[in-house]
């Protein structure tokens, strides 16, 4: 919820991405449905700044991912090219799992049913697990937050799917705008004068 990773990034996951010392993530790879690993939506990697909740979770996972032995897997950049991480996975079945021989990652579509069973848990009305990738949009616009960063923080190739999206969501008249607009300024002109 507070990353606002695709349910493929969030599974394909490994210790190695994350950096808790500067609060983030690397978002390198993605899995399918299928368990194939591959590079994110817009073939690059990004780095995804942490809001607290999901430091915590991240602190929680790394100590639960202890002791695990790194894997060595292969990542599709094309259908011809493919390069191989070493890494341990973040999240994966082995963990609660009661058989012995089980995959070793999360694919989306498994995904579906531990999310449907946390929603059950907390009685909350059943979403999609994409739509946690909403819920953070709609927190960040809502909040107020740049839309040039907010896009960037998603993996969005420019924030023009995000005004589209959730343009109603983002106030185009509030009370407090010119202020907030002229507070801005000010600041920028107390900035250049110092």
């Amino acid at each position: 919820m507070y990353t606002g990773l695709r349910p493929g990034e969030l599974c394909a996951l490994a210790c190695e991405d994350i950096n808790l010392a500067a609060g983030t993530l690397q978002v390198q790879r993605a899995i399918t449905s299928r368990g194939t690993f591959k590079v994110p939506k817009t073939g690059k990697p990004r780095t995804v700044m942490l809001l607290p909740p999901a430091l915590e979770a991240c602190r929680t996972l790394l100590s639960l991912a202890a002791g695990r032995k790194p894997l060595g897997v292969t990542v599709y950049l094309t259908r011809h090219e493919s390069r191989t991480d070493t890494i341990t996975p973040l999240l994966t079945p082995g963990t609660l799992a009661r058989k012995k021989r089980v995959n070793q990652w999360f694919v989306p579509t498994a995904w579906n049913t531990k999310w449907a069973t946390i929603q059950k848990r907390a009685e909350i009305r059943p979403r999609r697990p994409y739509q946690t990738r909403h819920t953070y949009a709609c927190w960040c616009l809502t909040a107020r937050g740049n839309l040039a960063f907010i896009s960037k923080q998603m993996g969005h190739k420019d924030f023009t799917m995000l005004v589209e999206v959730y343009a109603k969501w983002m106030d185009d008249e509030s009370p407090n705008e010119l202020q907030h607009i002229w507070k801005g300024i000010q600041n920028q002109k107390h900035r250049t004068i110092s």
